[in-house]
């Protein structure tokens, strides 16, 4: 029995840490990235300023906190706590007041990120400005809609 027991075990890979590559993109891409992203760049593929604007937000909070896309498209703006700077990572799965034909989830446990005060100010300015001018933006409280994923290229992931 004890011989079966071991057998079945899970077998234990030989990748040490030392295999194991770390593929992430150098900082001169991100830095790339975000000059082409900013608002009124004429690099910027999106022509309405307001979706620029939310685009170039959401890649921010993916490059300050590296959270998960789904986490990302997940978050409402009842998630962040402007008097603390933070924002709250909430699993809502099948969740009936979310509108997308694609539901993004959070995939590990709930957790609360710190965010800098400048970050926190433009997350304020666009839920001011801009969310409430992006079609169905008013029919639930996420702060992007599923378009982010085309309109920032975030559906190649």
């Amino acid at each position: 029995m004890v011989a079966q027991i071991k057998a079945n075990r899970p077998k234990i890979g030989d990748k040490t840490e030392e295999g194991t590559s770390d593929s992430h993109l150098d900082d001169s891409v991100l830095d790339m990235v975000e000059e082409i992203l900013k608002p009124g760049s004429e690099s910027n593929p999106v022509a309405d300023v307001g979706l620029q604007f939310r685009n170039a937000l959401m890649f921010t909070i993916l490059r300050l906190t590296g959270m998960r896309r789904g986490e990302l498209l997940n978050l409402r703006s009842e998630d962040f706590d402007f008097a603390k700077n933070t924002v709250r990572i909430v699993r809502r799965a099948d969740s009936a007041g979310d509108p997308r034909t694609y539901q993004p989830v959070a995939k590990t446990r709930e957790r609360t990120f710190p965010l800098i005060p400048e970050l926190m100010q433009r997350i304020h300015e666009h839920i001011a400005k801009f969310r409430n001018k992006i079609p169905g933006a008013r029919k639930h409280g996420y702060l992007c809609d599923s378009s982010f994923r085309t309109d920032c290229g975030l559906a190649a992931f």
